[in-house]
């Protein structure tokens, strides 16, 4: 599956969004949304956009997302961060979303708007390490796989990380990962 490529975002990616709904809900509304497939959660989205419009487009983004449909998961997070501009999960998901139409400028400048919001998330740092380092930009990629490893010391024993707004972002073996890039640029 195509969504998988950023595992450690998406394993967040149905709770990640939870600071979007009031917080009585949250737990139920995820599990329920974790549980249904991608076209039972476009679905379900369309139903429930007037109760909670930045959530459920954010569903619907990544849904699209897993049925291939990228220009479709475009036009939905758009929606979400038009709804909720200041949740730093539909930015990640947009930088998501712009990796998967390989459209570099877009995947960057969402980052860029994530850790504006999220200074201290270590995925977010990697992610865009890797396309300084991908730009042959070694320097500027080797200072944010740093940060990377600076930041994880916020990650859990579980292996997660929690921005403010509480949302939740999978990040097991980043720190190994940045680690290992960086002894590979300075070679």
């Amino acid at each position: 599956m195509k969504i998988m490529l950023w595992s450690t975002l998406i394993g967040g990616c149905i709770l990640g969004a939870l600071s979007l709904i009031p917080h009585s809900e949250q737990r139920e509304t995820a599990q329920s949304a974790q549980a249904q497939g991608p076209r039972e959660r476009l679905e379900t989205a369309k139903k429930e956009l007037k109760r909670n419009a930045a959530f459920w487009h954010y569903q619907a983004a990544l849904a699209y997302l897993e049925l291939d449909e990228a220009e479709s998961a475009q036009k939905e997070i758009n929606q979400a961060i038009e709804a909720d501009p200041s949740n730093p999960v539909s930015y990640y998901a947009a930088a998501l979303i712009a990796r998967e139409r390989k459209d570099i400028k877009s995947r960057r400048d969402a980052l860029v708007k994530a850790l504006e919001l999220d200074p201290d998330n270590p995925e977010g740092h990697f992610q865009l390490a890797d396309i300084l380092q991908g730009e042959g930009k070694t320097n500027e990629a080797i200072k944010e796989f740093e940060l990377c490893v600076e930041k994880s010391k916020a990650v859990d024993a579980k292996g997660n990380y929690y921005d403010k707004r509480g949302n939740a972002y999978g990040a097991k073996g980043l720190k190994k990962d940045a680690l290992k890039r960086i002894k590979e640029l300075r070679k």
